[in-house]
């Protein structure tokens, strides 16, 4: 467990283009004991992580296998979106992962 809470984030800023040293907290009497603490992590929309493009390109490789299998094995395809057939992840061949994207750019 983290003995401290330096230990689980550090400070940042409070938002993008804003200069240091504006925040002004607020006065809390002395009879007032903190009794829950909220922490709010912004980053931005970002692209999968390495791992995580991984996953999705060994789903659609799965998926393509059982799309292969029901045909094969005439079973209906009534029930296959039509949009599952070629699908692909948007991330395959990609080797790097976790960027901000262009809409978390904008976010922050």
């Amino acid at each position: 467990m983290f003995s401290n809470i330096s230990q689980l984030c550090q400070e940042y800023g409070a938002v993008k283009d804003i200069a240091d040293n504006t925040f002004v907290p607020s006065n809390v009497p002395d009879v007032c004991s903190p009794i829950h603490l909220n922490l709010v992590a912004r980053h931005g929309t970002r692209s999968p992580t390495k791992k995580r493009m991984r996953e999705v390109d060994k789903l659609a490789t799965h998926l393509e296998l059982l799309l292969r299998d029901v045909k094969e094995q005439n079973l209906s395809l009534k029930k296959v979106p039509a949009w599952l057939w070629g699908w692909q992840s948007p991330w395959k061949g990609k080797v790097t992962g976790g960027e901000l994207t262009n809409v978390g750019e904008v976010e922050l």
